[in-house]
């Protein structure tokens, strides 16, 4: 098994806020991904596709996660972690995202996207 990273930084696209990932249907009362929640799923596993290989992380990590204003629109920062997260579980970087102890969400103006850094925490 090859030793846990020190420290990763990736790039993602920026996501969708956490209100516009899932669809509800009234008929059968489930949920499912939306259609821009699927495309950036899409777009998002191109993207770590190219920054392979990934670094896999077993234990606690702290994350801070740098998004980069799209527009001038008044943006709620916390709602575009969940995405960011879930990706991160996804593609195998993270086992789940409970890993996280320590989460710190910025806006950052030199950051197109979404980067994450990641660092895992003294056991």
């Amino acid at each position: 098994m090859a030793p846990e990273p020190e420290y990763a930084c990736l790039f993602l696209p920026f996501p969708p806020t956490v209100n516009n990932l899932f669809v509800n249907n009234p008929r059968t009362r489930g949920r499912f991904p939306s259609r821009l929640y699927k495309a950036w799923r899409e777009e998002t596993a191109r993207a770590l596709e190219k920054q392979r290989p990934l670094p896999s992380f077993a234990g606690p990590v702290q994350v801070t996660y740098s998004f980069g204003r799209p527009d001038r629109h008044r943006r709620d920062l916390a709602n575009y972690e969940k995405a960011a997260s879930d990706a991160l579980v996804t593609a195998g970087v993270l086992a789940d995202d409970c890993q996280i102890e320590h989460l710190t969400l910025r806006w950052d103006a030199d950051v197109v996207g979404c980067r994450a850094e990641i660092e895992p925490l003294a056991k």
